[in-house]
């Protein structure tokens, strides 16, 4: 059976991956939104509180969603 110390070290290396995977990820996945920008033509303005949580979808931003469709990772 494992120490008490081998497990917590083991616990705080596991975390310190998953913070890397973390920011791996975002950076990806930010790199992936501004390639779709440029290829569909979007601007900062069009995006502009679309992209963060608590604002309300309007006409206006209808398309920004659309977009959405290709960020997300399709179910297997």
């Amino acid at each position: 059976m494992k120490t008490y110390d081998k497990l917590k070290f083991e616990m705080d290396r596991l975390e310190a991956q998953m913070e890397e995977a973390k920011k791996r990820e975002r950076a990806e996945a930010l790199k992936k939104v501004k390639q779709l920008c440029k290829e569909f033509g979007f601007t900062a303005g069009m995006l502009q509180g679309v992209l963060a949580k608590g604002h309300n979808r309007s006409p206006k931003t209808f398309g920004v969603y659309w977009l959405e469709s290709f960020i997300r990772p399709m179910p297997v």
